[in-house]
C-alpha cells in the first residue's frame, strides 16, 4: 500500500512539472511576440522613415507650389513670366534688338521685337496681343495710346491693338505734334535678364516733330525754304517796333501757354492782337500754315468777379483797354460772344475766363470767343485740336 502511494505522489510530482515547464515555455512565447510588436525590426524601421521623409518632401513641394501659384497669379509678376515665356518661344534670330516703351496708360510695358519684320506686344489681364509693324517709321505718343506706323494710327482696346479712323485732317494734325521714337534697345540676352530679375527699364526715347509731308521728322529742302519764310513774317505793329508769330500746337490750357511763354523775357508772350491789320495779318499766317483745325490761345483773360476782358503781360499786369465786343475788337467776336460761362460736353454752366482764336467755316473767317482755361475737362472732344500764339518783339 505504501508503494502505491509512493508511485502516485511521483506521477503527480512529475506531471506537475510537465505543466510548470509548459506553462513557462508559454509565458516565455508571450513575451516574445510582445517584445517583437513592440520593437520592430531595423528593417522595418527603416522603411517607415523613408516613407515619412516621402511624405514630407510631398508636403513641402504641395506648399511651395502653391506659394508659386499665389504669386504668379499677382498681375505685376504675371505679365513678367507671360513676356518670359514669350521670348523663350521667339527665335531670336529674326529679330535685331529690343525695345520696351509704354504706349497705353498702365503700369506694363509694351515689348517690339525689332527686325526685318517687327512686331510690338502687349499685355493685359493675363493675355498677350501682338501687331505687325514698320519700324522705320513707328511713331507714338508715350502713354497716350497712340501709335503711328506705315501711314495708320492704332491703339490698344478691349485688350487689341486696333486701327484708329479718324479723317485725313485728323490725322495731319496728329503728326504735327512732337511724338516719341524709339531710340535705345536691348539684345536677347539683356531683355531676358531684366525680366528675370524683375526690374524692366524702359528704353531711351527722343522726341520728333513730324509734318504730315514728311513722316521722317527730317528738314526737306522746300522745309527749309518755309523756315527762312517763317524768319521773315512779321507784322509792323504801331510803325515803331517789327513782331513776328509763331505758332505752338499741343493740348495745353491757358494757363500752361500763359506760363511756358512768360519766363522767355518780355519780348515774347500770348499774343495780344490790337487792331484789324494785325488781326488780318495773324489769320492770313494761320491760313498759309494750314493751322485752320486748331483753337489758339490769346493773352486775354478776365477776372472770374468781373465781365471785362484785358490783355496780360509777362508780368500779369492788365492793360487798361477793355476788349468789349464793340469798337476795334467788334468784328473780331464770334456771334454772342464774349459769353462769360457756357455749357460744355459733360457739364453746365462751365465758366469761361479766356480768350481764344479759331476758324469759323461757316463764315470762312477767323473769330475769337471765351473758353474755360482747362477746356479739355469739360469738352474733351477739344483733344489734339488745341495751340496757342507767341508774339515776339524784334
Amino acid at each position: 500500500m505504501e508503494k502505491n502511494n509512493s508511485k502516485v505522489s511521483d506521477i503527480i510530482k512529475f506531471g506537475g512539472a510537465i505543466i510548470l515547464v509548459i506553462v513557462a515555455f508559454f509565458c516565455a512565447s508571450l513575451m516574445i511576440k510582445y517584445d517583437n510588436a513592440a520593437e520592430p525590426s531595423s528593417e522595418s524601421s527603416a522603411e517607415l522613415e523613408s516613407v515619412s521623409e516621402d511624405q514630407v518632401s510631398e508636403n513641402v513641394a504641395e506648399t511651395v507650389e502653391s506659394t508659386e501659384t499665389e504669386e504668379e497669379e499677382v498681375p505685376e509678376e504675371q505679365w513678367i513670366k507671360d513676356y518670359r515665356g514669350l521670348l523663350k518661344k521667339t527665335d531670336s534670330d529674326n529679330f535685331d534688338n529690343y525695345a520696351v516703351i509704354y504706349v497705353d496708360d498702365d503700369d506694363v510695358p509694351e515689348i517690339v521685337m525689332l527686325g526685318d519684320k517687327s512686331r510690338i506686344y502687349t499685355w493685359h489681364d493675363g493675355m498677350l496681343s501682338d501687331m505687325a509693324i514698320d519700324a522705320n517709321s513707328m511713331y507714338f505718343y508715350e502713354r497716350g495710346n497712340k501709335l503711328f506706323s506705315d501711314e495708320k494710327f492704332y491703339h490698344i482696346e478691349d485688350m487689341e491693338w486696333k486701327e484708329l479712323v479718324e479723317s485725313q485732317d485728323e490725322v495731319d494734325g496728329e503728326i504735327s505734334k512732337v511724338i516719341s521714337k524709339i531710340d535705345g534697345t536691348y539684345s536677347y540676352k539683356e531683355l531676358t535678364a531684366m525680366l528675370k530679375k524683375g526690374e524692366v527699364t524702359p528704353s531711351e526715347l527722343s522726341k520728333e516733330n513730324l509734318t504730315p509731308d514728311d513722316e521722317s521728322g527730317e528738314d526737306t529742302e522746300d522745309d527749309e525754304e518755309d523756315d527762312e519764310d517763317d524768319e521773315h513774317e512779321t507784322f509792323d505793329a504801331d510803325d515803331d517796333e517789327i513782331h513776328s508769330y509763331e505758332f505752338v500746337i499741343g493740348d495745353i490750357s491757358w494757363t500752361g501757354a500763359f506760363d511756358a511763354v512768360k519766363g522767355n523775357g518780355e519780348n515774347r508772350y500770348l499774343a495780344r492782337i490790337t487792331s484789324k491789320e494785325e488781326f488780318d495779318y495773324v489769320s492770313k499766317l494761320i491760313k498759309q500754315q494750314n493751322l485752320q483745325n486748331y483753337i489758339f490761345w490769346l493773352g486775354a483773360g478776365r477776372k472770374a468777379d468781373t465781365e471785362e476782358y484785358h490783355w496780360i503781360d509777362n508780368f500779369e499786369n492788365t492793360s487798361e483797354q477793355v476788349i468789349s465786343n464793340s469798337g476795334v475788337y467788334g468784328s473780331f467776336w464770334a456771334n454772342g460772344e464774349p459769353s462769360f460761362s457756357g455749357k460744355g460736353e459733360n457739364t453746365d454752366n462751365v465758366e469761361e475766363n479766356y480768350v481764344c482764336m479759331y476758324y469759323d467755316a461757316s463764315k470762312d473767317a477767323f473769330v475769337w470767343s471765351d473758353i474755360p482755361d482747362k477746356i479739355l475737362s469739360t469738352s474733351p472732344s477739344y483733344a489734339g485740336r488745341l495751340g496757342y500764339i507767341v508774339e515776339v518783339e524784334k
